[in-house]
């Protein structure tokens, strides 16, 4: 079991990506990138990563939009080679030449993509609850394009200013969002609500520290 736990940001142009690290960094130990899922963040190993052996080194990433990391610029789509460029950022600040990646659901899709430009920096890819990156046949191509261009636009314009809730409400949205999956019980949905709510600055309720423009990720397979 990895003892040590940190967080640690990393700057990026934008901002910062928050992270979560598990074990001691050092010459011997294996180095594992942990991406979560969509409209996940890296709490969602919480309950995995201190199951795994003490010569492991996880840093586990919130992406861009989603729990305390920063936000993209208004008006910047999320994509699937959007966040590959953000984990590069992160492997280059770390300067890491050698290591693995665990993904889970968005978060595998994005290990096989980098692994794909960058093997021979991956060690091996752990996938979770995910097979193979989503293909769209050239019939499909237009019409999905179209869906996800329509609706950033749309949510691009919304109010930037999220929605405060009761913290019941909170995790019952929570559980619901990830009811079509399966069920959350409340010490996964805890590990989630961590980084992924804030207290709003009234006292008064909780918001979503998502960005509500990652309903919509561009898909360029």
């Amino acid at each position: 079991m990895p003892q040590e736990t940190g967080e640690i940001k990393i700057p990026v142009p934008y901002g910062c990506i928050a992270a979560k690290t598990w074990g001691k960094s050092d010459s011997n130990c294996h180095k594992i990138l942990a991406l979560h899922g969509w409209q996940d963040n890296c709490g969602s190993f919480d309950r995995l990563i201190p199951l795994l052996p003490d010569s492991v080194y996880v840093l586990a990433p919130d992406l861009p939009g989603h729990g305390l990391s920063s936000h993209l610029p208004d008006g910047c789509p999320y994509s699937d080679i959007a966040f590959v460029m953000e984990i590069k950022r992160i492997v280059n600040h770390l300067n890491w030449s050698s290591f693995s990646i665990l993904g889970h659901s968005m978060g595998a899709m994005l290990a096989i993509l980098y692994s794909s430009i960058y093997p021979q920096s991956v060690v091996k890819v752990i996938s979770i609850d995910i097979v193979k990156p989503f293909t769209f046949s050239r019939d499909q191509m237009a019409d999905t394009m179209r869906g996800f261009v329509n609706s950033f636009i749309r949510l691009d314009k919304k109010d930037s200013i999220p929605p405060v809730y009761g913290h019941q409400m909170v995790v019952e949205k929570m559980i619901s969002a990830h009811s079509r999956h399966g069920k959350l019980d409340e010490e996964s949905v805890q590990c989630l609500l961590n980084r992924g709510s804030q207290v709003s600055s009234d006292g008064k309720g909780e918001y979503f520290t998502r960005d509500n423009r990652i309903k919509t990720i561009f898909v360029q397979s």
